[in-house]
């Protein structure tokens, strides 16, 4: 039986929001392995270390011997690079919906501007047909 540990520190570019999105993404796909990998007796991802460590992730694994803990390893490395290849579909997504926002914006801010001109020739058409009735009415009375 082989007892093996890996603790990871996230980069500290990443916000408080981003690292616990990833830390669960970690934790999700790591102890999904549970039961698909020959040899793998225990897995333990715990994500909450303690406040004077400096770790974000720790996985905590036993297995049957040291062959299965090197098959293992290499499953784990990808497992845990998966989790930053979703923090990019994360960010690529929230920009595509920043762009779409403001261009939403930008289309009410043009509609806005539409509709007061509108109102502005409807009040000078309404104006001229006053002024034009008005007139009419003026010199059908002479």
């Amino acid at each position: 039986m082989v007892k093996h540990i890996i603790l990871w520190t996230l980069k500290e570019e990443f916000s408080a929001e981003e690292k616990e999105k990833i830390k669960v993404g970690i934790k999700e796909g790591l102890e999904g392995l549970a039961g698909q990998i020959p040899g793998l007796m225990e897995i333990h991802v715990q994500t909450e270390c303690l406040p004077s460590s400096n770790v974000d992730v720790m996985l905590d694994t036993t297995f049957e011997n040291a062959e299965a803990l090197k098959v293992a390893s290499v499953e784990t490395a990808k497992e845990s690079e998966r989790g930053i290849v979703d923090i990019e579909t994360l960010k690529t997504t929230n920009q595509t919906l920043m762009t779409t926002l403001d261009e939403v914006m930008k289309i009410q801010e043009e509609g806005r501007a539409r509709r007061q001109s509108a109102e502005e020739d409807l009040q000078r058409i309404e104006n001229e047909m006053r002024d034009k009735l008005l007139e009419m009415s003026q010199s059908s009375h002479t």
